[in-house]
């Protein structure tokens, strides 16, 4: 259940400032310039580089969470055992029907396909080297250390974690400008979810600088990692036990009790 939370977190987050994009490019510029985002401290500006992300971003959150939906409830049916999969009359249990019902998300108001190929649309349309851009400069506050409001912030140490973020919209950058249209269309999936890695990481990682949470810190740490096929061997270094710790903090909160001896 760890590594679906950790999904879970990084899907709420990457959502959640969508949605702050989007009232943030309702009001006028005046008000505009006195409004944050991604916590109340992560300030995207002007007001430009805001409706710039919020056009990139929009298919990628529709795309991407619908899947995580998916995947997120079977875990929870597996979970449940028997009664997850049983279709009952508890709202709160009825995850058998939350299952069927999510798989219908990939498909209304456009499918996964038709969402990456909303990507190539803005990063190819008139717009796309100022989206580009406004990317660049959002990435850049959030992940670099001297950065604007980023820089008060600094709570736990994820140096590891924030240059191999930046290192993924380094290489994806490139791609966005040097691939030619065919390929980027065929290769629209995992640019959508590169390009969705890029943004909750960022986003998992400020959140754990704002709080100074140290589960906040591995829920970060977790999925950069897990998007990360290089450093999946350093798990085999880990101490198992405290690991399992984690994930079980992670799932369960700080008040988590140490797995029975068996």
């Amino acid at each position: 259940m760890a590594k679906a939370h950790v999904e879970y977190r990084a899907s709420l987050h990457i959502t959640a400032f969508v949605v702050a994009l989007q009232g943030l490019s309702e009001q006028t510029p005046t008000a505009a310039k006195s409004s944050t985002v991604a916590g109340g401290s992560h300030v995207v500006s002007p007001l430009e580089d805001a409706n710039h992300i919020l056009r990139l971003l929009t298919p990628v959150v529709k795309g991407l969470t619908s899947k995580a939906a998916i995947s997120g409830f079977q875990e929870c049916k597996e979970s449940l055992g028997g009664a997850g999969y049983l279709e009952n009359d508890e709202p709160d249990f009825n995850i058998a029907r939350l299952y069927r019902d999510a798989n219908f998300l990939p498909i209304w108001e456009g499918t996964t396909d038709m969402m990456a190929d909303g990507v190539y649309r803005v990063i190819r349309g008139k717009t796309g080297r100022a989206v580009i851009k406004a990317m660049d400069r959002w990435v850049d506050m959030m992940l670099l250390p001297a950065s604007g409001a980023i820089a008060q912030l600094r709570g736990p140490q994820l140096r590891n974690e924030e240059n191999t973020v930046s290192i993924w919209w380094q290489e994806l950058k490139n791609d966005f400008v040097d691939l030619e249209g065919g390929e980027f269309r065929a290769r629209g999936r995992e640019l959508m979810e590169r390009l969705g890695n890029i943004v909750s990481g960022s986003l998992l990682i400020a959140d754990a600088h704002r709080d100074g949470n140290s589960i906040a810190a591995k829920i970060a740490s977790f999925w950069v990692e897990s998007k990360s096929p290089t450093r999946l061997g350093a798990r085999s270094q880990e101490n198992w036990q405290e690991r399992s710790a984690w994930e079980r903090r992670i799932v369960f909160g700080e008040e988590a009790k140490p797995m029975a001896h068996l």
